[in-house]
């Protein structure tokens, strides 16, 4: 779970499903759906199915592709740890992380 104070960000699936938790509500998007976190409001989203999902993120203002290139040279997240070393990263570019990602059933919660 994180929230961006700089930016708005809006997920739009494209192939397969993506759960997406805004604030306290939970939504599973299917292709051609969309949601919205406004910046403030504390999101996290994970991959409903086993396989790939084809999903596009735009951040409003778009000055998010600083964070991007930066987190991409740290290289592909695997576990705690990684996280823990993206954080002054994150917090650099106006992003807190303020709980842990999606667990659980994606229809019934954690």
């Amino acid at each position: 779970m994180h929230v961006h104070h700089q930016n708005d960000e809006a997920t739009l699936v494209i192939e397969e499903a993506l759960t997406v938790q805004l604030g306290d509500e939970r939504h599973v998007l299917g292709p051609g759906e969309f949601v919205n976190a406004p910046s403030g409001l504390p999101h996290t989203y994970r991959n409903s199915v086993d396989g790939p999902a084809r999903v596009i993120f735009v951040m409003s203002p778009g000055n998010n592709w600083e964070y991007l290139e930066e987190a991409a040279e740290h290289g592909p997240v695997k576990d705690d740890s990684d996280i823990e070393e993206l954080l002054p990263i994150l917090e650099a570019h106006g992003v807190e992380v303020i709980g842990p990602p999606i667990d659980g059933d994606p229809e019934t919660g954690p």
